[in-house]
């Protein structure tokens, strides 16, 4: 007995979705997306750390305020793409965790960040370590976030087929 060819068609179709085959680079393309976001993420901070840095070389804050304003922006822009991604072979759990991470930061920077704008030459080591124990305190629930993100990345990449590259 010979079967359609529609038939086989539509069994070649359903065999190729359940092996990945199709949501598999575009699983890959959200991980990666949300990657980069994360990377950018880490490089704004070391900007931000490295003028904060000559800042307190030279007693002088006043270029603080515009990185910390682009970093916002940054942050801004990246929730609402986030927010406005479409979900990809059960994504809903990991761009979730992405958006949450974002908040974090935007807390981090707009909050605590912001503390170090009102340092002049005048401002003693003791008021700096604070704004440094703030910092510190608060990133305890951004490395929490960041870790619960990668295991939730790892099942998704599982999930999907695809390895994530080793870092």
């Amino acid at each position: 007995m010979r079967l359609p060819v529609s038939l086989l068609l539509i069994l070649f179709v359903a065999q190729l979705c359940s092996c990945n085959l199709v949501t598999r680079p575009q699983a890959l393309r959200m991980n990666n997306a949300l990657v980069h976001i994360n990377d950018s993420l880490y490089e704004k901070g070391r900007e931000y750390g490295a003028l904060l840095g000559e800042a307190m070389k030279s007693k002088d804050y006043s270029r603080l305020a515009p990185c910390r304003a682009q970093f916002e922006k940054f942050i801004d822009s990246s929730r609402d793409r986030v927010m406005h991604m479409q979900d990809v072979g059960g994504s809903e759990e990991l761009r979730h965790c992405e958006a949450d991470l974002l908040v974090i930061e935007k807390r981090l920077v707009s909050q605590d960040f912001s503390g170090f704008e009102h340092l002049n030459a005048e401002s003693g080591m003791g008021e700096i370590a604070g704004l440094y124990d703030v910092v510190k305190a608060d990133s305890k629930e951004e490395e929490t976030l960041l870790n619960k993100f990668r295991i939730i990345q790892e099942a998704y990449a599982r999930k999907n087929g695809f390895r994530l590259s080793a870092r």
